[in-house]
């Protein structure tokens, strides 16, 4: 018996350590500043801040009433499929469904990437967690200073992968990897390209298209973010219709709570408004860039996505630690591209962002 639970101990123990870590929570947040939730406010996530609450329980309490929560949810998962191919001119079978696209991520690690999976550093470190967690070998190259892709170093790594995985916009830099470089990766890789598109909305670039195009590329994308839809845990993969239906065959049946694809579909239906919303937040986006350009400590990442990052030379605990004290929470990253610290902020409406600079000009000063 003592021998079993020292076994399971150590088995607990060696999944904390693969395991991935979200940012401190509100609730975290206000015990270590003694403060109340209310006067916290989370730009750590990457959440859509710009959509007002109000509008989205409208939407809830419409789901609720046209959800018939004692029958599987087949037909609403038919729905939100062709919402999103009329969105996306892209026919229906090329979508598939999951309980958000972390969920998909793991699934497509699983299907195409047990011989390996590589990436380009810095990037969404749920990646580097998951493969540990599964056993998957885990390769990666990084970004040259100017963020720019050392296609020789990644086809060199890429030799012994089934998988490669690019976060595009990128997370934690915002920046974008051309269509032209990521072409140049699928017509040369054997593998399956992922494209974590988690952030496209945003962005200059979208490639759902190019799944119809290279029978070896997958876009993943969510809700969480271009639609303020995070608690809902909804993401979707875009790809060819033979892929899609062998990703299928791996999937648990019915991933998605009907609630959810209820409240998606009707998410669909304001198209416009997030239209107005996402170009919002690239307005935002611009004027916040040349507030923090004006710090000469700062080094600023353009971005395609909806935050902001920033290089300084102040130690991550302080920069993160004097921040909350004045109720922002952020995202630190520590040695990143030469940094001592990579700040990463969530967007949101001019008027809070004008108390965060207030409270970063007292930290950095």
């Amino acid at each position: 018996m003592g021998s079993t639970m020292k076994a399971c101990n150590t088995s607990i123990q060696h999944t904390q350590e693969q395991e991935y870590k979200p940012g401190i929570s509100l609730i975290e947040a206000s015990r270590y500043i003694r403060a109340p939730p209310e006067n916290i406010i989370k730009l750590n996530a990457n959440e859509n801040l710009f959509v007002p609450q109000e509008f989205m329980l409208s939407i809830a309490k419409e789901a609720i009433e046209e959800v018939d929560y004692r029958l599987y949810p087949n037909g609403l998962v038919d729905e939100v499929c062709e919402k999103l191919a009329n969105y996306l001119k892209v026919d229906k079978d090329n979508i598939l469904l999951g309980c958000g696209s972390d969920q998909l991520i793991d699934l497509l690690m699983l299907t195409f990437g047990r011989s390996g999976v590589t990436t380009i550093h810095p990037t969404f470190t749920y990646y580097y967690y998951r493969c540990k967690l599964h056993g998957i070998p885990y390769r990666y190259t990084v970004f040259n200073r100017d963020l720019t892709v050392n296609t020789h170093e990644l086809s060199r790594i890429l030799e012994k992968s089934s998988m490669f995985i690019l976060c595009n916009p990128n997370n934690p830099l915002g920046h974008v990897v051309s269509e032209n470089i990521i072409r140049e990766i699928a017509e040369t890789f054997k593998g399956i390209v992922v494209l974590d598109e988690a952030y496209a909305e945003f962005s200059t670039i979208q490639l759902h298209k190019l799944p119809l195009e290279l029978n070896n590329v997958i876009i993943v994308r969510t809700f969480s973010k271009s639609f303020a839809a995070a608690s809902i845990r909804l993401g979707y993969i875009v790809g060819p219709a033979e892929v899609i239906n062998t990703i299928r065959k791996f999937q648990q049946p019915y991933p998605v709570s009907g609630f959810s694809l209820k409240f998606a579909s009707l998410l669909l239906d304001r198209i416009e408004y997030f239209r107005r919303v996402w170009n919002e937040v690239k307005r935002v986006r611009d004027w916040f860039y040349k507030e923090l350009k004006k710090y000469s400590k700062l080094h600023v990442f353009p971005s395609q996505a909806n935050f902001v990052s920033f290089g300084c030379n102040i130690e991550c605990e302080r920069v993160s630690s004097e921040l909350l004290k004045r109720g922002y929470i952020v995202r630190v990253f520590s040695n990143i591209l030469g940094f001592k610290c990579l700040v990463r902020v969530t967007l949101a409406p001019i008027s809070i962002l004008k108390g965060f600079i207030k409270a970063l000009t007292e930290v950095v000063n």
